[in-house]
């Protein structure tokens, strides 16, 4: 089993991607940190078996351009990454919820790098478009409890 989660900020993919590996007995990848990001890390990491991926490679394609920073990505290599989540068959689900909700659930944790709350709507709004383009499945968290994304998510890997 290899599931994923991406979605901006305040989403709930650390919360959730806990409560599913704990569910299916799966260990949790984080591609928040630094590290290595050429392709051949990126396929190692998407290799592996019974793992609940915390964030993927997308990270590096929405939030760069809203912090002012390069992304660590080789751009030459983001055609490669979105074939290697079908050929590993990774079911990715983007996470989203109302702007309100984010942003409740961002200055609640105490995250100081919000400084504009425009930001994150457009940061949901990328992460929307990319999962249409590559027809992946959106959860929204907004009024819904961790037990129920986790019942809802479980639904779809039936």
């Amino acid at each position: 089993m290899r599931i994923a989660l991406d979605g901006a900020d305040g989403t709930g993919k650390t919360t959730i991607s806990e409560k599913l590996a704990n569910k299916f007995g799966c260990n949790i990848v984080r591609l928040t940190y630094g590290g290595d990001r050429s392709l051949k890390a990126y396929s190692s990491m998407m290799a592996c078996d019974n793992v609940v991926h915390d964030r993927t490679f997308m990270s590096e394609i929405v939030y760069p351009k809203y912090f002012n920073r390069d992304s660590r990505l080789d751009s030459k290599i983001i055609p490669t990454l979105f074939e290697l989540l079908k050929s590993y068959n990774i079911r990715l689900f983007i996470l989203t919820a109302m702007p309100e909700t984010i942003l409740e659930r961002i200055n609640a944790r105490g995250d100081e790098f919000i400084d504009d709350n425009e930001k994150f709507i457009q940061i949901n709004s990328d992460y929307l478009k990319i999962a249409s383009e590559h027809e992946f499945t959106v959860i929204d968290t907004t009024n819904k409890t961790i037990n129920e994304i986790v019942e809802e998510i479980g639904g779809y890997l039936k």
